[in-house]
């Protein structure tokens, strides 16, 4: 990749989400998971450690990345992550997060993501979405998550019919992030072509 660009990281979330808590059972003290006991789990945590290391070097090549993830991701919480923006915050190289709902950017359902970015505009892609701009939009969850109650009062989540569907970034994401990078590299070079 050439110097100032962008990269779009979209790390398979499958399992780091609470959706599939009950399989993958990460959490603080655990956070590889049961790799263990699932073949999958193991090669996520693969996958996850090559994503870092494409992001130090896109960072050292001088490009720019933005890493998105569902809400409820633990990769943020990842050792290996963590040690990636120790290192560049110690380095005096910024990095940048934010909260947004892709349903603002043209997904069909609300859906809480989050970003991780080496751009600071990233933090454009927050917005409101209340209740009202939710029906606006016609913004609906069903056939995503399915929640069932167990007898002892506690809930289980697994996966609906309609989850893959949130597997596809939506055209208005997409557009957002090019301008969002149109906007720095003319900050950084204001002669520069916005391509």
């Amino acid at each position: 990749m050439a110097p100032d660009s962008l990269a779009m990281i979209g790390l398979p979330c499958t399992s780091f989400v609470q959706i599939n808590y009950a399989t993958h059972r990460r959490c603080a003290e655990n956070l590889y998971g049961r790799e263990d006991q699932f073949r999958y789990i193991g090669e996520a945590n693969t996958i996850a450690v090559r994503t870092v290391i494409i992001m130090m070097i896109l960072t050292v090549r001088g490009c720019y990345y933005l890493l998105e993830q569902p809400g409820s991701s633990k990769f943020l919480l990842f050792p290996e992550l963590l040690f990636l923006q120790q290192t560049l915050e110690n380095s005096g190289i910024p990095n940048f997060f934010t909260r947004f709902w892709m349903g603002s950017w043209g997904a069909k359902s609300p859906k809480l993501s989050m970003a991780i970015a080496s751009s600071p505009y990233v933090v454009a892609l927050k917005k409101k979405l209340g209740k009202f701009e939710r029906a606006r939009l016609k913004l609906n969850s069903a056939g995503i998550c399915i929640c069932k109650g167990k007898p002892d009062g506690s809930k289980s989540y697994q996966g609906g019919p309609n989850l893959r569907s949130t597997q596809v970034y939506p055209r208005k994401f997409a557009a957002k992030l090019f301008k969002m990078h149109a906007k720095l590299k003319a900050r950084l070079d204001p002669g520069a072509a916005t391509n």
